[in-house]
């Protein structure tokens, strides 16, 4: 197990995050969700805790804890005082190594997920953006929804999460991060007191994500909108255009951005517009997506591909990228004034084999962009030999 700590005395907190590779690429059509569920009944109960007992030990201590799953991870998080860290990762080590997921509390949450599924696949967005990643990706990696199916979250049974649990949840798949107010030679005896035993296992095989496919899928939905989905390929979690990337995704999407302002402003052909950017371990792309009327579904769709065109022969001006440079920069400032984003920032970094440095590196990399390279980027992912995933989501013919 990888382990960071990271000192700031400002606060009398102290946050801990627990990092493991899961994800689409440990998942298939027929499972996808599994993690996403498996990671919700981690909180039910232990060999020695119901999650009410789980629920009043927070409660004493003025706690919290949480899981949270992606694309690409599953991460454990929790916040106390400084002073009851050693109360803190004991919880935190005995929900990790020790669940029993309990059938009752399974079967409720299994219910809630596939409600929440089933409630996706009736907006028409959701969909897209589903069908979207089946264009691009086909039925593997990232072509999945790591919030899974109806279909596939109905056909889960607490085998199956108990089955990922034990690929995921090991010392050799995971990374710890710890923040606050600590001193690293204080926690690292209570690491090794609450995690030491922890089995070592093996990291689970990640399935290869192909190509960025070209395609284009329609999809026919009982409602009176429309929505378009076009995706192009982006960058992996470790390009070393990230900043780029970053910097282009702010600039598509803001208000002020040529996406919004020629498709929704100047031309009034779209509810909204904007776009999206995915980053995988290794595959990335970014979304360009809008929502409008029927009637103008074709008008609007010609109206993007226009917009892409401009883009990619006029990119950005001096004055856009200043403007979009200053904007990223002040996110990540506010980002940096929380130990708990950091924590789980910098346990997500190192499990991605990035450096420790890396976030600093990237808002470096922000500050000093210069608009050639800004626009050589824009150019090479707007390509128009490069591959495009299109989605579409409309009513019914004559409705």
């Amino acid at each position: 197990m990888k382990v960071v700590i990271r000192e700031d005395h400002r606060l009398p907190l102290a946050y801990a995050c627990m990092a493991f590779k899961a994800g689409c690429r440990a998942e298939n059509e027929h499972d996808a969700g599994v993690t996403d569920l498996m990671s919700e009944c981690l909180l039910k109960g232990t060999s020695t805790r119901s999650a009410a007992d789980i629920a009043r030990f927070l409660e004493d201590i003025g706690g919290a804890i949480n899981t949270s799953t992606g694309n690409n991870s599953l991460s454990v998080g929790c916040q106390v005082l400084a002073e009851d860290l050693d109360a803190g990762l004991e919880l935190m080590a005995d929900v990790v190594m020790n669940p029993s997921f309990p059938e009752d509390a399974f079967l409720r949450e299994k219910e809630s997920f596939v409600a929440d599924a089933e409630e996706d696949m009736e907006d028409p967005l959701s969909v897209a953006f589903r069908q979207e990643r089946k264009v691009a990706y086909g039925h593997v990696s990232y072509g999945n929804s790591p919030s899974g199916t109806p279909e596939s979250l109905s056909s889960l049974t607490v085998q199956d999460i108990k089955k990922q649990y034990e690929r995921i949840i090991c010392a050799s798949n995971a990374v710890i991060c710890i923040s606050g107010d600590v001193r690293k030679e204080e926690v690292l005896p209570l690491l090794e007191k609450h995690l030491g035993g922890m089995r070592v296992g093996t990291p689970p095989a990640l399935t290869p994500t192909p190509a960025l496919r070209a395609g284009r899928e329609v999809a026919v939905l009982d409602k009176q909108q429309a929505v378009l989905v076009v995706g192009v390929p982006g960058v992996d979690v470790a390009s070393p255009e990230m900043a780029q990337a970053l910097l282009f995704q702010s600039w598509c999407s803001d208000m002020a951005g040529p996406v919004f302002t020629n498709i929704r402003e100047e031309a009034g052909l779209a509810y909204y517009a904007s776009s999206s950017l995915f980053i995988g371990m290794d595959a990335g792309g970014i979304c360009f997506y809008l929502g409008t009327s029927p009637e103008q579904l074709e008008e609007a769709g010609r109206r993007l591909e226009k917009t892409l065109e401009m883009i990619d022969e006029q990119g950005m001006t001096e004055e856009e990228l200043e403007r979009t440079r200053a904007a990223a920069l002040s996110s990540r400032l506010l980002a940096m004034q929380s130990n708990g984003t950091l924590c789980q920032m910098l346990a997500l970094d190192i499990l991605f084999g990035l450096p420790l440095e890396a976030f600093e590196q990237q808002t470096d990399a922000i500050r000093n962009m210069d608009l050639a390279r800004m626009n050589a980027f824009i150019r090479k992912v707007l390509d128009p030999a490069q591959p495009r995933s299109w989605s579409i989501v409309r009513p019914p013919a004559g409705e």
